[in-house]
C-alpha cells in the first residue's frame, strides 16, 4: 500500500486528535478563568428584586424559585431528582422556609410537577385547599391555599419552578397577571443564564 493512499486517512486522525486536544485545553482555560470563590454572587442575590416585585404586585403571601438537582442515582441508573428553594420573598406575616426546604425529593411534589409537565401552557394553577394528601398539608402549613407555578427554562431546558402562593381561596388570576408572571420566570432564566460560572 503506497503513503499516498493512506495520507487521508492519516491527515483525518491528526485532525481528529488536534481537535480532542484544542477542546479539552480550551474548556480547561476556560474552568480556570471562572473558578468560583466566596466573593461570587449567588443566586439568590440575582433573583430576589425579582421574587420582591412578584411577591409586591400580586400580593402573594410567598414566592420562591425552586430549581431542580439531579441527585444520587438509583442501582439501575435513574437520578434522583430533587428540588432545593434557592430564593424567596413572602409578605410580613410569614417567615423564611428557604432552609426548611432543600434537596427535597421531586416524588414530594409528584401531584404538582405532574400537571407542570403536562400543561402546555408552562404553567398551572392548584387550588390545594380542596386537595387532602401530604402536598396539600406542606402547601397549608407555608400559607399557601392557592398556588400558581410556572416553568423556568434555562437554554429551553426546564431547570425550575417559579411558585406564587396565595392565602384566598381560591385566588383567581387574570391572565395579564399569569402572562406577566410567564415573563418573570424568563427574566429569571435569562438572569441565571448570563451569570452561569464555567
Amino acid at each position: 500500500m503506497k503513503i499516498v493512499e493512506f495520507l487521508p486517512e492519516l491527515v483525518g486522525i491528526i485532525g481528529t486528535v488536534g481537535g480532542i486536544y484544542l477542546k479539552d485545553y480550551l474548556e480547561r482555560r476556560r474552568a480556570e478563568k471562572h473558578k468560583s470563590d466566596l466573593n461570587d454572587e449567588t443566586i439568590d442575590d440575582l433573583i430576589k428584586p425579582i421574587l420582591d416585585q412578584i411577591q409586591f404586585e400580586m400580593n402573594a403571601a410567598r414566592v420562591c424559585y425552586w430549581e431542580g438537582i439531579n441527585g444520587t442515582n438509583t442501582l439501575s441508573g435513574f437520578s434522583i431528582k430533587k428540588l432545593s428553594v434557592m430564593s424567596e420573598s413572602y409578605s410580613e406575616e410569614f417567615h423564611s422556609i428557604k432552609d426548611e426546604l432543600q434537596l427535597v425529593p421531586v416524588e414530594s411534589f409528584k401531584r404538582n410537577i405532574k400537571e407542570l409537565r403536562e400543561s402546555v401552557d408552562d404553567y398551572y394553577i392548584s387550588h390545594e385547599f380542596e386537595k387532602n394528601d401530604s402536598l396539600s398539608v406542606l402547601h397549608n402549613r407555608y400559607g399557601k391555599k392557592t398556588v400558581l407555578l410556572v416553568k423556568v427554562y434555562r437554554k429551553k431546558k426546564w431547570v425550575g419552578v417559579l411558585s406564587a402562593g396565595f392565602i384566598e381561596e381560591p385566588r383567581m388570576f387574570e391572565k395579564e397577571e399569569i402572562q406577566w408572571l410567564l415573563l418573570q420566570a424568563g427574566r429569571i432564566g435569562t438572569v441565571i443564564d448570563t451569570n452561569i460560572k464555567g
